[in-house]
């Protein structure tokens, strides 16, 4: 334990070393002072990871956005309010303690967002303002701590989970040990009745503790307690079962759980409500009143139609000013939204303009959204009459086809012109690439291709692994301050050709052996370039780089997509058969397979985990050697 502390004091005091780091730690070593943010700044939160016994890193920084949720005021001690969109943020000091191996293959593979699921033992993950630990004497002696217990299922955002708020003078990690033993017991009060629930289902991967405050000023930990959870007090993740502040106390005498002469401390509220509801079985806890809050039109606005879902009042402002201009996702990327409470919020199914009982989670899409739903049917059709524009072009002017395209693609994204389009990413590539490296795989010749097999597959792996360690030396050498694992996955990014850019611009220009080559190459080097992007990257934000990993990920991927595109046109040349066989020899039908087989392989190898531009390529091979199963039938 002491070598694991004396780590992460060397870290913390290597990063103060560094430009940010000077700039947070003027802030961090006085309580109460705050970093003035805006969208773009980095949050001030050095955030360190230990993975099993794995050396600790500080985590890469994240970026503030628009409507981030924040507590704490609207203007500093000088009196100067914030600016529009400045958000007052306290730096913290954050540590996540990983021992399941399941989050630890899970983190080495990259996969830091969403789910993982098979854990068997929850990470635990600490919080804590910076001050306090840079500036301990400044504690008081006998001092009141305000905590967080979060727990849930997730890995990228800890306070989206079930959230208990409580004032100890004790120290935190005894109410814990209280609270666990409340669980086992059998407690029916809601936090310990919801973590029995959660951990019996396998959905609790993290127990996240968070230090909000140690002060002797109760008065303070009261005010700030009320906020917390009466702030929360509509929210189905929050877990505690009376108001906060002293709210809580006047709820517990108002409702005869103690008599009105009773002085209850913080630390004995739950021991007085688990008395209560022992000994009045089959009862719960009275429902508090929230008539009055809901004449709140700042609390209002921020309750989003489920009773589960909130937003702040900043977030329903940005969502409103950038529909507009964007869509869905990149709505969503910037203010940190769920697209059910962006739809609720352009539909103006706000809580400002319904009741509390109207509240509907299947809210159908609004007029606008249906709109949005068009606007992206228009964009694909552009899309599809600017392609065929450009071929056109291409063949008139004697310029490349890609840069045709890239200079008309530049005009339709020129947002003053009024063609500006935000297109998803993922529906452009599903869109557009399977079509492309499916015709590329179709128009190689297939017994050249095999014939030239050995320097096809030296050039599609030997020539990528050497220009990414050549070029990432390279750029480490021109930009010392690019951390060599990062320069190496900006080369894996740059380092793999582009197979129907390769043969949009040097058709005809080349002798047709290296023409041939260059495509093969060009269509099969997608795997090694994606591996060693994804490995590069991995030991970037980890500094764990492992050679057997990555050579077993690297085989896994690429046998995964090939095997996808070859088993794929198999079985749909073995239907073709059999369809023949039986008379349904339809060219109407036979068309729709042929413009669906790219698309399918291409989705099957994603939902695998493999390579999908290797499926596509394999596909198209294989579908030209099962040649005399697909040829489609005279259409006379």
């Amino acid at each position: 334990m002491h070598r694991r502390l004396g780590e992460v004091e060397k870290l913390i005091s290597n990063w103060c070393t560094t430009a940010y780091g000077q700039h947070w730690l003027k802030s961090a070593r006085h309580p109460g002072h705050m970093l003035r943010l805006l969208p773009g700044d980095h949050i001030p939160v050095v955030h360190l990871v230990a993975l099993g016994n794995r050396p600790i890193f500080i985590a890469p920084q994240g970026s503030l956005k628009i409507g981030h949720r924040f507590v704490g005021s609207d203007q500093f001690e000088s009196g100067r309010p914030l600016v529009e969109n400045e958000i007052p943020i306290l730096p913290w000091i954050r540590l996540d303690v990983v021992t399941d191996e399941a989050l630890i293959k899970g983190a080495l593979k990259m996969q830091l967002t969403g789910h993982v699921h098979g854990v068997k033992s929850p990470s635990t993950l600490f919080s804590i303002p910076a001050h306090y630990l840079l500036a301990p004497k400044q504690w008081p002696d006998k001092a009141y701590a305000l905590y967080q217990h979060i727990f849930g299922m997730g890995n990228s955002y800890p306070d989206d989970g079930y959230f208990y708020v409580g004032i100890t003078k004790r120290r935190w990690q005894t109410r814990w040990a209280e609270h666990m033993r409340a669980v086992e017991s059998g407690s029916n009060l809601a936090f310990h009745r919801k973590f029995r629930e959660e951990r019996a289902a396998g959905q609790i991967t993290y127990v996240h503790h968070k230090l909000m405050g140690i002060t002797d000023d109760l008065e303070a930990l009261y005010n700030s307690e009320k906020y917390l959870i009466e702030g929360h007090w509509d929210d189905l993740r929050r877990l505690n079962m009376i108001p906060g502040g002293k709210a809580g106390l006047r709820y517990l005498r108002e409702h005869s759980i103690v008599s009105k002469g009773e002085v209850v401390s913080p630390d004995e509220r739950e021991g007085v409500l688990s008395e209560w509801l022992s000994r009045h079985r089959g009862k719960t806890l009275p429902i508090m009143s929230l008539s009055e809050r809901w004449q709140d039109q700042a609390w209002a606005e921020a309750q989003i139609c489920s009773r589960s879902d909130r937003l702040s009042v900043s977030q329903v402002a940005a969502i409103r000013e950038l529909a507009a201009h964007f869509q869905l996702d990149e709505i969503a990327e910037r203010t940190g939204a769920t697209h059910q409470q962006i739809v609720n919020v352009i539909s103006e199914t706000t809580a400002l303009r319904s009741t509390p009982d109207a509240f509907d989670t299947g809210t159908s899409l609004s007029i606008d959204e249906e709109l949005r739903s068009m606007q992206s049917a228009y964009t694909v059709l552009i899309l599809l009459m600017l392609v065929s524009v450009s071929k056109l072009i291409g063949r008139v002017l004697p310029i490349p086809l890609p840069l045709v395209q890239i200079g008309a693609g530049a005009l339709l994204a020129w947002p003053t012109l009024g063609f500006h389009v935000a297109l998803n990413p993922e529906l452009f590539l599903f869109l557009f690439l399977p079509p492309l490296l499916f015709a590329d795989g179709w128009r190689i010749p297939k017994r050249e291709l095999w014939r030239i097999r050995g320097p096809v597959v030296a050039l599609a792996v030997g020539l990528v692994l050497f220009t990414v360690v050549l070029a990432g030396y390279f750029i480490h050498w021109i930009l010392p301050s690019i951390p060599l694992p990062v320069a190496f996955a900006l080369a894996a990014v740059l380092s793999p050709t582009d197979a129907v850019a390769v043969s949009a611009i040097t058709q005809g220009r080349l002798p047709t052996p290296l023409m041939r080559m260059l495509q093969g190459e060009a269509l099969l080097n997608d795997a090694s370039g994606l591996v060693t992007f994804k490995f590069a990257l991995a030991a970037a934000i980890t500094g764990v780089f492992s050679l057997s990993d990555a050579s077993v990920s690297f085989v896994m991927v690429a046998l995964g997509g090939l095997a996808v595109g070859v088993a794929l046109s198999w079985l749909l040349g073995r239907l073709r058969m059999w369809m023949i066989t039986r008379g349904w020899d339809d060219p109407a039908t036979h068309v729709v397979f042929m413009l669906l087989l790219p698309f399918a392989a291409y989705v099957l190898a994603e939902r695998a985990g493999s390579i999908c531009c290797l499926a596509k390529p394999a596909r198209a091979y294989s579908t030209a050697v099962f040649g005399r199963c697909w040829s489609l039938p005279s259409t006379d």
